[in-house]
């Protein structure tokens, strides 16, 4: 398998991750990031003293006898600026309900100053992809009960809790513990072409036709859930720089935008991978702009092809937001509640230059004047 170069940071929004075979001097960083997750993720659910005796040495020594001399191809790790942030382990499936040809996870860890920022979605949607072999029925991994971040996330990127009947038990460092297998089809995705899945966005999204929908951009739990389990698959390949064909035609872009810039926004609300598709909606929709692909949408339709403008934390990029939300607006003066929202956004950007709403979330010192405005009614974009 070659490299996998992803087009844009999810922080940064530019060019540095790179998906490639794990390879022998990669054995320390692949120790110390299994130990650091580790310790991070199972504190309070495993026993102190097991995570603090974890040793490093040793887990390095362990990947020395498993890379020695040659790539491992069922190990893949990340890389951010050079170095490795992350790594994938799989290969076929063990477990005893297992057909030929059916794959698993068998680890998958992230830096954890480096989570929630996509190189996780990056890696499983590469294992993923590797597992795709013919016959196969399933990928499945074991998450311990506990870690509910964990399974969140699997969740989100399509994989389900099987049945009680699929647990298992075993003791680690004095405790009792259980894990349950969580699953999903390789072979025959949920949404199995592009064509269906475009449709299958834009049937969701629009689900009530030419009317706007109170869910769009209210605060929802039970929305992002269903959103997550319905297409997270999908947004982690479009994050990781998949579907770049979609934005050829006026419905692929439509469902590539909503993908990128409103569902990452459902499913990842309150965290960094909430921005990390940002950069390339932008893109895509400045490039379908100026082949007049949105003119072939209902208007509606069209406002979702213009918020990346309206996202973005650029004053031209506003100014751009406010004259098409314009004529919009001159077009169908129904949706003129859209340009009053265009103008909002761009008052913010010049009075900041970013969003300051944004700043908590990802990692940003608010200035006096951001608090205070923070502190205001309606200051929540």
């Amino acid at each position: 398998m070659p490299s996998l170069s992803l087009p844009f940071d999810p922080k940064e929004q530019r060019f540095s991750m790179n998906i490639r075979l794990a390879r022998y001097e990669d054995c320390r960083r692949i120790a110390e990031i299994h130990v650091e997750s580790w310790q991070e993720a199972y504190r309070g659910i495993v026993a102190d003293e097991f995570l603090a005796a974890m040793s490093v040495d040793e887990r390095e020594v362990n990947w020395q006898q498993r890379l020695a001399g040659k790539p491992a191809p069922s190990t893949l790790v990340a890389e951010l600026a050079g170095r490795v942030v992350g790594w994938v382990c799989y290969g076929a499936c063990p477990d005893e309900d297992a057909v030929a040809g059916d794959g698993a996870v068998w680890a998958l860890y992230i830096c954890p100053n480096q989570q929630r920022g996509g190189i996780g979605r990056a890696l499983l949607q590469a294992a993923r992809t590797a597992l795709q072999v013919p016959g196969a029925r399933r990928f499945s991994l074991w998450v311990i009960v506990g870690n509910g971040r964990a399974v969140d996330f699997y969740r989100a990127m399509g994989l389900s809790v099987e049945p009680d009947s699929r647990r298992a038990f075993f003791e680690l460092g004095g405790r009792m513990m259980e894990e349950v297998r969580m699953s999903a089809v390789v072979g025959q995705p949920a949404i199995a072409t592009d064509k269906s899945a475009i449709a299958a966005i834009r049937d969701f999204w629009f689900a009530d036709g030419d009317k706007p929908r109170r869910a769009w951009f209210a605060k929802d739990e039970t929305f992002d859930a269903d959103i997550g389990r319905r297409f997270g698959t999908l947004l982690a390949t479009a994050q990781a720089g998949g579907l770049r064909d979609w934005p050829a035609t006026p419905e692929g872009l439509s469902a590539y935008l909503l993908l990128l810039d409103q569902f990452s926004r459902n499913v990842f609300r309150n965290r960094p991978a909430a921005f990390a598709g940002d950069a390339m909606a932008l893109y895509a929709a400045q490039t379908a702009l100026a082949a007049g692909l949105d003119k072939h949408l209902p208007p509606l339709q069209r406002v979702f092809v213009y918020l990346p403008f309206e996202h973005a934390e650029d004053l031209a990029m506003q100014d751009r937001a406010v004259a098409l939300f314009g004529e919009l607006a001159a077009e169908q003066p129904a949706l003129a509640g859209y340009l009053d929202y265009a103008h909002k956004h761009r008052q913010v950007i010049a009075r900041f230059g970013r969003f300051p709403h944004r700043n908590a979330i990802l990692g940003r010192v608010s200035s006096a004047e951001e608090i205070a405005y923070l502190a205001e009614p309606g200051s929540g974009f």
